[in-house]
């Protein structure tokens, strides 16, 4: 008698577990957490970021808050603290977080413009700064002479 309950007990018990694991099993399937957790583990945190600036979440490589443009610096070009950087399109928050660091220092050394067009001359004396990269006369890396 006692055997028959408890085998019938940890039969309900198998039955609630597996129904538990098949649901778990289709919401992983459904939200693809096998596969995010596999690219997670397969690319680096930089070529993670340079994918997403791509997408409609970023701004672009050199439009808007220029995400892509501020990874391309960091990624290729050594300097010791943080660049200053001025945005000439928006008035939003510059994304110093693309550096990675929290308690960051702003370095006078370096110089990054974003959204520069030539109606804007007189606000950058260019006479001033080394220009180590220029894409396209609107997204500069300037370094002070």
């Amino acid at each position: 008698m006692i055997k028959k309950k408890l085998i019938k007990s940890i039969n309900a018990n198998i039955f609630v577990y597996l129904i538990f694991i098949l649901l778990i099993a289709i919401l992983f399937k459904n939200n693809k957490t096998f596969y995010s957790i596999y690219k997670i583990s397969v690319s680096n945190y930089n070529e993670r970021i340079s994918k997403n600036y791509e997408n409609i979440f970023y701004s672009g490589f050199c439009r808007n808050q220029s995400h892509g443009y501020l990874i391309y610096i960091k990624e290729n070009f050594k300097y010791e603290h943080v660049p200053d950087i001025i945005n000439f399109d928006l008035d939003k928050k510059i994304p110093h977080w693309v550096f990675g660091k929290i308690n960051y220092k702003k370095s006078n050394k370096y110089l990054i413009l974003l959204n520069y067009n030539k109606q804007k001359k007189n606000l950058i004396n260019f006479s001033n700064y080394k220009i180590i990269d220029n894409y396209k006369d609107s997204c500069y890396f300037l370094q002070k002479k």
